[in-house]
Protein backbone atom coordinates (compact mmCIF):
# COMPACT_ATOMS: atom_id res chain seq x y z
CA UNK A 1 0.00 0.00 0.00
CA UNK A 2 1.01 3.36 -1.13
CA UNK A 3 1.59 6.25 0.92
CA UNK A 4 -0.87 8.27 -1.26
CA UNK A 5 -3.44 5.26 -0.86
CA UNK A 6 -2.53 5.33 3.58
CA UNK A 7 -3.71 8.97 2.69
CA UNK A 8 -6.56 8.80 0.65
CA UNK A 9 -8.19 6.19 3.34
CA UNK A 10 -7.41 8.50 6.24
CA UNK A 11 -9.15 11.12 4.89
CA UNK A 12 -12.11 8.54 4.30
CA UNK A 13 -12.28 7.95 7.75
CA UNK A 14 -11.52 11.30 8.58
CA UNK A 15 -14.77 12.35 7.01
CA UNK A 16 -16.56 9.41 8.01
CA UNK A 17 -15.44 10.21 11.79
CA UNK A 18 -17.04 14.19 11.50
CA UNK A 19 -20.16 13.08 9.73
CA UNK A 20 -20.32 10.66 13.20
CA UNK A 21 -19.30 13.35 15.29
CA UNK A 22 -21.80 15.93 13.92
CA UNK A 23 -24.68 13.06 14.47
CA UNK A 24 -23.33 12.81 18.05
CA UNK A 25 -23.91 16.33 18.77
CA UNK A 26 -26.96 16.39 17.13
CA UNK A 27 -28.11 13.85 19.57
CA UNK A 28 -26.79 16.10 22.28
CA UNK A 29 -28.37 18.83 21.58
CA UNK A 30 -31.52 17.17 21.31
CA UNK A 31 -31.03 15.76 25.04
CA UNK A 32 -30.78 19.17 26.23
CA UNK A 33 -33.51 20.13 24.49
CA UNK A 34 -35.53 17.22 25.59
CA UNK A 35 -34.19 18.00 29.15
CA UNK A 36 -35.82 21.71 29.30
CA UNK A 37 -39.03 20.24 27.98
CA UNK A 38 -39.40 17.61 30.79
CA UNK A 39 -38.34 20.23 33.15
CA UNK A 40 -41.19 22.51 31.48
CA UNK A 41 -44.02 19.49 32.05
CA UNK A 42 -43.12 18.65 35.46
CA UNK A 43 -44.14 22.81 36.10
CA UNK A 44 -46.93 22.43 33.87
CA UNK A 45 -47.81 19.03 35.83
CA UNK A 46 -47.51 20.85 39.15
CA UNK A 47 -49.12 24.12 38.68
CA UNK A 48 -53.05 24.45 39.43
CA UNK A 49 -55.52 25.04 36.37
CA UNK A 50 -52.71 24.04 33.62
CA UNK A 51 -54.70 23.36 30.37
CA UNK A 52 -54.20 19.83 29.08
CA UNK A 53 -53.32 21.83 25.45
CA UNK A 54 -50.05 23.33 27.31
CA UNK A 55 -49.04 19.41 28.09
CA UNK A 56 -50.01 18.19 24.60
CA UNK A 57 -47.96 20.55 22.83
CA UNK A 58 -45.08 19.54 25.05
CA UNK A 59 -45.34 16.18 24.64
CA UNK A 60 -45.77 16.83 20.61
CA UNK A 61 -42.63 18.33 20.60
CA UNK A 62 -40.52 15.71 22.92
CA UNK A 63 -42.10 13.12 20.18
CA UNK A 64 -40.93 15.06 17.37
CA UNK A 65 -37.31 15.60 19.15
CA UNK A 66 -37.30 12.05 19.16
CA UNK A 67 -38.16 11.04 15.90
CA UNK A 68 -35.71 13.30 14.42
CA UNK A 69 -32.98 11.82 17.40
CA UNK A 70 -34.07 8.53 15.88
CA UNK A 71 -33.14 9.42 12.38
CA UNK A 72 -30.05 10.81 13.67
CA UNK A 73 -29.39 7.65 14.99
CA UNK A 74 -30.03 5.51 11.34
CA UNK A 75 -27.91 7.68 10.02
CA UNK A 76 -25.04 7.27 12.19
CA UNK A 77 -25.67 3.37 11.85
CA UNK A 78 -25.68 3.86 8.05
CA UNK A 79 -22.97 5.56 7.85
CA UNK A 80 -20.69 3.31 10.21
CA UNK A 81 -22.28 -0.02 8.23
CA UNK A 82 -20.80 1.88 4.92
CA UNK A 83 -17.21 3.03 6.42
CA UNK A 84 -15.17 -0.46 5.54
CA UNK A 85 -16.47 -0.28 1.97
CA UNK A 86 -16.32 3.39 1.02
CA UNK A 87 -12.71 2.87 2.58
CA UNK A 88 -11.90 0.13 0.43
CA UNK A 89 -13.72 1.81 -2.48
CA UNK A 90 -11.36 5.53 -2.07
CA UNK A 91 -8.53 3.01 -1.73
CA UNK A 92 -9.09 1.33 -4.60
CA UNK A 93 -10.31 4.27 -6.65
CA UNK A 94 -7.15 6.02 -5.52
CA UNK A 95 -4.61 2.76 -6.85
CA UNK A 96 -6.54 3.21 -10.26
CA UNK A 97 -5.73 6.86 -10.90
CA UNK A 98 -1.95 6.39 -9.48
CA UNK A 99 -1.69 4.04 -12.81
Amino acid sequence: MTLERVETAIASLRDEVSLLVQGLRQISATQEIHTEILRTIGVAATAPSQTEDALQDLLAKIGASINSQSEVLVAIKDSIKRLPADVDAAIVSRGQRNK
